[in-house]
């Protein structure tokens, strides 16, 4: 808290398309903003040029699992395997240390935060969720509902690589600023 800033977090798993992290990159080089992407570890082992690309414009990366399940179901083990199996893969390629996990759909369990924080990670949810997987073409729809929260000095935004969020993101940063607050990573947030 007390950073000033909002971390927008944009969350990469297989099956979306890649033209759409390309035109957030885009719009995010033009504000000069960066922001934090975190990614499964099978997204990170067949893009491995993207994700140094991702990295080489600024942004942080953060993890999220190795395969999109629900970690809240998982048992200890389960969720070790999965964390530790994404962190090896994408910090083989980024060859930086990963500092935040992200489970999918943001389900957690005690287990999977344990697991997170044993691996060195901290775990973390968003308080700002621009739904846009259910709106993918519909940018002002994402708008609207951004505009509507409650956005704070702290908050974390959600966002998925869709066509509505590579056409909102400038907005959603205009909404940040237009709070005196600062758009930004989670590194800007927690204070590292």
């Amino acid at each position: 808290e007390n950073s000033g800033h909002v971390a927008i977090t944009c969350n990469v798993d297989l099956g979306w398309e890649s033209e759409y992290i390309e035109k957030i990159l885009k719009v995010l080089d033009e504000k000069k903003v960066n922001i934090s992407f975190n990614v499964t570890g099978r997204w990170a082992e067949e893009n491995p040029e993207f994700l140094l690309e991702i990295k080489e414009k600024g942004h942080e990366i953060g993890n999220h699992g190795y395969k999109h399940l629900d970690y809240a179901n998982l048992d200890y083990d389960a969720n070790y395997k999965q964390i530790k199996t994404s962190k090896e893969i994408i910090e083989n390629i980024i060859k930086t240390e990963t500092k935040f996990f992200q489970a999918p759909s943001g389900s957690f369990s005690g287990d999977t935060v344990k697991a997170a924080k044993d691996l060195g990670y901290i775990p973390f949810k968003w308080d700002v969720d621009t739904i846009d997987w259910q709106n993918r073409q519909e940018p002002e729809v994402i708008i609207e509902r951004v505009k509507k929260k409650d956005i704070k000095d702290g908050s974390i935004i959600l966002m998925h690589p869709t066509y509505a969020s590579g056409e909102a993101i400038d907005d959603i940063i205009e909404i940040i600023e237009s709070k005196n607050l600062k758009p930004g990573s989670l590194r800007d947030i927690f204070d590292l």
